[in-house]
């Protein structure tokens, strides 16, 4: 197999500056497999590219000015039960419908409020139907932000661990643990925190500019 390893080193040590990142791994694949190579599958290669940070969230009452002003579009709770993840995902489309997100972004926001939300149902409240998660919908004028709410409570921990499929089929590292991970790719930014009583994963998802136009 190519590995993770080998594309690790191909985007590290020797990936040169500059160079268009699908020509060079493409070129590393051609040198790995050879001439006589047949492909039994697709190939797939995604390039991704940083973007700044949006500016951090700030509760209108403490800051008056614009980019800090955000309204409240939505807010809503559903109780801990499967298939309320996929009603929660189609009301935040519908809610952020005036917003004119590019499709692909809507269907980006869509899978990460679906898997937050079955996570918040799942890990947070057990399943157990009496158990509200809380989703609200605010947006700025240059941001969105979901936050959604469940009563698991403790540690908020931290950034998701970088799933490593060699790793989990030789059991060095659990076999879950690809929820958060998934979330945090199909969003700009997401933020954790809890106290004792609930547990709350915010998504932002900037507005406008050039990451809106895929």
């Amino acid at each position: 197999m190519f590995g993770l390893p080998r594309l690790r080193r191909l985007l590290t040590d020797q990936y040169p500056d500059g160079a268009p990142p699908i020509a060079h791994l493409l070129d590393g694949l051609a040198r790995f497999t050879g001439p006589a190579w047949e492909p039994e599958d697709d190939v797939t290669l995604v390039s991704l590219q940083r973007c700044p940070q949006p500016a951090p969230m700030t509760d209108p009452k403490e800051d008056g000015s614009d980019h800090a002003t955000w309204r409240t579009l939505a807010a809503w709770s559903v109780a801990s039960e499967p298939g309320n993840e996929r009603l929660t995902m189609e009301r935040v489309a519908e809610v952020v419908r005036g917003l004119n997100l590019p499709p692909k972004r809507v269907e980006r926001l869509k899978t990460a409020v679906a898997e937050a939300t079955l996570n918040a149902m799942e890990h947070g409240n057990r399943f157990q139907p009496h158990l509200p998660v809380d989703i609200t919908v605010q947006a700025s004028h240059d941001a969105l932000a979901i936050r959604i709410k469940d009563c698991g409570g403790g540690p908020s921990g931290g950034a998701a661990e970088m799933p490593d499929i060699e790793a989990k089929l030789a059991g060095r590292q659990s076999p879950r643990g690809w929820g958060l991970f998934l979330i945090e790719q199909m969003v700009d930014e997401t933020r954790v925190s809890a106290d004792d009583h609930e547990h709350t994963l915010e998504l932002i998802m900037r507005l406008g500019g050039d990451a809106d136009a895929g």
